[in-house]
């Protein structure tokens, strides 16, 4: 790939999946995935084997026959990682405290993830993760086999992520832009990440990936046949992605941070990334999703009984997240607000992720998650055997998370407030996450969940024996949300529009077949439809229009900018099509003067434009192959 206006990332994959990179304006980094998913780095301008992701820091990958990573993250800070056949982790993450975790034989781990420890990260067979995520602190995240991840990394922007049953991934990154995500029965995904780019991925049906996420760069991804995953999100940073046939996966996303991530197997991925803008998410019938993701609009998410979502992530709102036993999630992400995250024993996960905190996360075999979030707490993880967890997340708050066997949970989240989590054998869940409000969660055998989540606005979940969910997420609107025995939602997400969302044979709801409508802004009207094979359609800016259908065979178009045209058909073999400028076709607009192209033929045939003079064009034949030009006059 070519990120950088004067770096030259080149990236080719072989039969064997290999992959090479260019990412820094000096440094050469290159990358080659073996059939036992190996993977080499070099970023600098004399090392090999490596990354270096920011000015003076040397970020390290080497990836074995068994996944043994190691990395160099921090300025200043040496991470290595190295996993054995079970798969250990160890990790350094607060500036004074010391933040230790322990897992048993099926993945122990241990992390440092402050703005001057170490995050190492270490992924095994079963897909351990981490990230970098604030300006200064480290978010690290580990995700098992079941293990889907959503993250917060800026101190103002919104991250977003809404996992369905197969752990799809959608994100909304640019201040102006629309990301738009639509995945069908075979999990495609599409991205918008940069302030004035669209960033659009498409997966076909090798699972094939890509992304424009920084305002100058450009953050191109090809999954081949093994699932290969490349991005470039910061405005002056590299973010480099590689996955391997395990999935592994690393990013960077801050200015001066890097975020890393590796997903297993199962192992998806969704974010929010800038300050302003709008990430927009619709999964269908087996995981249906949507999000409301400004600093002042309200992002929900309904998923019905097989993984329910929602969630809250401005600035002074609060996203919140509560997923029944098959997967229960909680997020908290403004640079005030406390996000929380709480998986059941299917995966259960909870992050903090402000401005000065550090996030950090560690799934055990269970898929398990736990993290570090302040700038002086001291916070503990001790998975046993039934994956117990305990946090530390608020600069002055004590969150203790404890998971029994039945996983239970309890958090303290807010500097003022207490959150209590538990979650008992169905998964029960309580929490308290604003500074001011009380957000309580309680989820019984059935999995129902209650909250409360704005500053002066009362969002309550009540989720029944079919998964009733009920929501109060913006600090004036009223955001409702009702699930019935067959996934019926309402919501309210604007200040003032009335987005009701009804689920089943209600209004504007999700029939039996879970047709769905939604109103996200003051002045768009966000629509969506989902057919019996999961039809989709949003409308997502104040003047563009976002449609999104998914037909019998997963088809999905989208409409992404406030005046270009992105269109997506995915057809019985995944193929993909898009119009993202006002006049072209089956191409993506990213920037105002640079066409972006992307084709996925039967075998996932990848076309792209991503510079405003270059021509960015990227075929995946049968040994998944790709060309990328990605400079502003080199043609690669």
């Amino acid at each position: 790939m070519g990120l950088g206006p004067t770096e030259d990332q080149r990236m080719g994959l072989g039969p064997g999946g290999d992959l090479k990179m260019r990412l820094g304006h000096t440094e050469d980094q290159r990358m080659g995935l073996g059939p036992g998913g190996d993977l080499t780095i070099g970023l600098g301008p004399t090392e090999d084997l490596t990354m270096g992701l920011d000015p003076t820091k040397d970020q390290k990958l080497g990836l074995g026959p068994v996944g043994d990573l190691t990395m160099r993250l921090g300025p200043t800070e040496d991470q290595r990682m190295g996993l054995g056949p079970g798969g250990d982790l160890t990790m350094r993450l607060g500036p004074t405290e010391d933040q230790r975790m322990g897992l048993g034989p099926g993945g122990d781990l241990t992390m440092r993830l402050g703005p001057t420890e170490d995050q190492r990260m270490g992924l095994g067979p079963g897909g351990d993760l981490t990230m970098r995520l604030g300006p200064t602190e480290d978010q690290r995240m580990g995700l098992g086999p079941g293990g889907d991840l959503t993250m917060r990394l800026g101190p103002t922007e919104d991250q977003r992520m809404g996992l369905g049953p197969g752990g799809d991934l959608t994100m909304r990154l640019g201040p102006t832009e629309d990301q738009r995500m639509g995945l069908g029965p075979g999990g495609d995904l599409t991205m918008r990440l940069g302030p004035t780019e669209d960033q659009r991925m498409g997966l076909g049906p090798g699972g094939d990936l890509t992304m424009r996420l920084g305002p100058t760069e450009d953050q191109r991804m090809g999954l081949g046949p093994g699932g290969d995953l490349t991005m470039r999100l910061g405005p002056t940073e590299d973010q480099r992605m590689g996955l391997g046939p395990g999935g592994d996966l690393t990013m960077r996303l801050g200015p001066t941070e890097d975020q890393r991530m590796g997903l297993g197997p199962g192992g998806d991925l969704t974010m929010r990334l800038g300050p302003t803008e709008d990430q927009r998410m619709g999964l269908g019938p087996g995981g249906d999703l949507t999000m409301r993701l400004g600093p002042t609009e309200d992002q929900r998410m309904g998923l019905g009984p097989g993984g329910d979502l929602t969630m809250r992530l401005g600035p002074t709102e609060d996203q919140r997240m509560g997923l029944g036993p098959g997967g229960d999630l909680t997020m908290r992400l403004g640079p005030t607000e406390d996000q929380r995250m709480g998986l059941g024993p299917g995966g259960d996960l909870t992050m903090r992720l402000g401005p000065t905190e550090d996030q950090r996360m560690g799934l055990g075999p269970g898929g398990d998650l736990t993290m570090r979030l302040g700038p002086t707490e001291d916070q503990r993880m001790g998975l046993g055997p039934g994956g117990d967890l305990t946090m530390r997340l608020g600069p002055t708050e004590d969150q203790r998370m404890g998971l029994g066997p039945g996983g239970d949970l309890t958090m303290r989240l807010g500097p003022t407030e207490d959150q209590r989590m538990g979650l008992g054998p169905g998964g029960d869940l309580t929490m308290r996450l604003g500074p001011t409000e009380d957000q309580r969660m309680g989820l019984g055998p059935g999995g129902d969940l209650t909250m409360r989540l704005g500053p002066t606005e009362d969002q309550r979940m009540g989720l029944g024996p079919g998964g009733d969910l009920t929501m109060r997420l913006g600090p004036t609107e009223d955001q409702r949300m009702g699930l019935g025995p067959g996934g019926d939602l309402t919501m309210r997400l604007g200040p003032t529009e009335d987005q009701r969302m009804g689920l089943g044979h209600q209004r504007l709801g999700l029939g039996p077949v879970g047709d769905l409508t939604m109103r996200l802004d003051p002045t768009e009207d966000q629509r969506l439809g989902l057919g019996p094979g999961g039809d989709q359609t949003m409308r997502l800016d104040p003047t563009e229009d976002q449609r999104l259908g998914l037909g019998p065979v997963g088809d999905l178009t989208m409409r992404l900018g406030p005046t270009e045209d992105q269109r997506m058909g995915l057809g019985r073999g995944g193929d993909l099509t898009m119009g993202l400028g006002p006049t072209e076709d089956l191409t993506m607009g990213l920037d105002p003067t640079k066409d972006q192209k992307l084709g996925l033929g039967p075998r996932g045939d990848l076309t792209m434009r991503l510079g405003p003079t270059e021509d960015q064009k990227m075929g995946l034949g049968p040994g998944g192959d790709l060309p990328i030009g990605l400079g502003p006059t080199k043609d690669q």
